[in-house]
């Protein structure tokens, strides 16, 4: 499980590439080399998509499978339903990393999200994905968003709080 900033700015290339840090392919599954071992590349293969028009979603294919599995649960009963399944799983495309340890990212999901090359990407693990963001487009929604970030912690404490006065409660009465 990968969270939080997980790199500086990337840059994207002219060819649409970005490098993907040693500790999100650790995450894939690839092991680090052991000190005093030279590196050897192996690729890993990740799903790329924006089904959302925000960021880019990054996953593993166990966590594409969990993500789609999990999509399916709750949309493809209507044939609306499975046409939008249709044009979600069309979101998103395999990438496999080269010796460089980029991945292509396909140009219609640049243009999705208005990047272009040179622009800066960072990529932010939320637990079941990373994410790829346009640097600018990251610090204007959490700009937009830090009053309502702070009102949903607040509620989450308390709903924290007071489970752990339910626990404690619950204790207490097993204990008489």
């Amino acid at each position: 499980m990968l969270l939080g900033r997980l790199s500086n700015t990337l840059t994207v290339d002219q060819k649409g590439r970005i490098t993907i840090p040693a500790r999100v392919r650790e995450g894939a599954g690839v092991p680090a080399p052991l000190p005093g071992e030279s590196p050897v590349h192996r690729p890993v293969d990740f799903y790329v998509g924006c089904p959302r028009g925000y960021c880019l979603y990054l996953h593993t294919e166990e966590q594409h499978e969990a993500y789609l599995d999990a999509t399916e649960s709750v949309v493809g009963v209507t044939e609306e339903e499975r046409l939008a399944m249709s044009m979600f799983n069309a979101a998103f495309v395999l990438v496999t990393t080269d010796k460089s340890n980029r991945i292509t990212i396909p140009s219609f999901l640049l243009e999705k999200l208005g990047i272009k090359h040179k622009d800066e990407v960072m990529l932010i693990g939320s637990r079941q994905r990373v994410e790829i963001w346009e640097v600018e487009t990251q610090k204007a929604t959490a700009k937009k968003l830090a009053e309502k970030f702070q009102k949903v912690m607040q509620r989450a404490d308390q709903r924290l709080s007071d489970q752990a006065l339910e626990r404690k409660k619950q204790g207490s009465e097993v204990d008489e």
